[in-house]
């Protein structure tokens, strides 16, 4: 430390004795920078991760465009008026017939889906591994559960679930995996394997479909071709759930810019009385300075370095405190119905580093103007 300590200018020695002289006011700085940084971050990610949480959900996970649900008792073969009425509709690109059936799994709603091929349901549905990327397949003997399930009923992978359906008969799954999920509970299974549960045969009655883009009339007149098919019960867009909690989430956008705002003049607030406090602890040494005869730039530079370094510091250690306050509010706020994902977009980082940036800069204006009226006979009277 000798060689690298004799490298350092005069200035720079007293920066760096400063820097750890006062520890007490150094902690504070950097831990006020960090948490006001954080703040702003996890305000950032607070918007996205509960506004978005619909279009990443058929974005990411579901990526079929409306859910088209049979009358009971229809009986799907390859020449049912349902499936001409889909083959001659234009806006429809392909389609999968599933077994749809809402359940309960200890008194929790979710939607059983039984496939019979594996392969198609990878076009429909992108299954994720919790924790991981890797893409999860159904298997031939189980079925695969989605997280919020997971979580709230405490199930885990091997576990077998019990549930009655529709026709109040115990049935019996043995739980091979959990994936990713955001809106709604869900349980894949193949349609062979629940067909062996139930020692019955469960014909498909739903379509998932999809569609180009389409507008309100084009939906409306999709709707209608498929109702002349005199099979059809329901015919469901997702675009309309996505515009619901879309519309849902935006009271939530002036608390978040709130925070944001708060946190952003929080970390101002903070900045300016520590610099305040240093000069005031440390009069006499700047009045020497300017007695010695050291520039009022050289003087203001002694105080505005160690901000720098600290506030430096501050921004580093707030943007993981972002990112772990942001991964804890969400997780609580999460429900046994929605499962918030954790998205910080890369401008929240940068919106909070550049803001506490900017604060320390007018506070540093503030400094040297104050630093410039600094009366050095006062001064060196003053006690420290």
């Amino acid at each position: 430390m000798t060689k690298v300590w004799h490298q350092f200018s005069f200035n720079q020695k007293i920066i760096y004795r400063n820097l750890f002289r006062y520890k007490a006011r150094m902690i504070l700085t950097i831990v006020g920078v960090a948490g006001c940084t954080g703040l702003m971050v996890a305000g950032f990610g607070l918007r996205d991760s509960v506004g978005k949480v619909a279009s990443t959900q058929f974005r990411q996970v579901e990526h079929y465009q409306a859910i088209v649900t049979l009358k009971p008792q229809t009986k799907l073969t390859l020449t049912s008026p349902i499936r001409d009425a889909m083959s001659t509709e234009t806006h429809i690109k392909d389609q999968m017939p599933v077994y749809l059936q809402s359940i309960q799994v200890r008194h929790q709603p979710v939607t059983l889906y039984a496939v019979g091929q594996r392969q198609q349901l990878d076009k429909y549905f992108t299954l994720l591994k919790i924790g991981s990327q890797s893409r999860m397949q159904i298997p031939a003997q189980g079925a695969l559960i989605t997280q919020g399930l997971a979580r709230n009923q405490k199930i885990k992978s091997g576990q077998i679930v019990t549930f009655r359906n529709n026709n109040g008969q115990r049935v019996s799954l043995k739980i091979a995996g959990i994936v990713k999920n955001y809106l709604g509970n869900n349980i894949f299974v193949k349609q062979k394997y629940l067909n062996q549960q139930t020692h019955q045969k469960c014909q498909p009655n739903a379509f998932l479909l999809k569609t180009a883009s389409l507008t309100s009339k084009q939906q409306k007149q999709v709707i209608q071709h498929l109702q002349a098919s005199g099979q059809v019960m329901t015919t469901t867009f997702v675009q309309a759930q996505i515009k619901q909690q879309t519309a849902g989430n935006t009271n939530l956008q002036p608390i978040v810019l709130i925070f944001i705002v708060l946190s952003g003049i929080l970390a101002f607030v903070v900045l300016f009385n520590l610099t305040n406090i240093n000069i005031s602890e440390r009069q006499r040494e700047l009045a020497t300075m300017k007695v010695l005869g050291f520039y009022n730039r050289e003087v203001t530079m002694t105080i505005a370095e160690e901000n720098i370094i600290f506030t430096i510091v501050g921004i580093i250690l707030g943007l993981g405190v972002g990112h772990i306050l942001t991964q804890f509010i969400v997780t609580m706020a999460s429900s046994s119905e929605v499962t918030f994902p954790l998205l910080i977009p890369l401008s929240g980082y940068l919106f909070a580093i550049i803001m506490t940036l900017i604060f320390l800069m007018i506070v540093l204006v503030i400094t040297h103007k104050k630093l410039q009226a600094l009366s050095m006979i006062t001064a060196l009277k003053a006690n420290e």
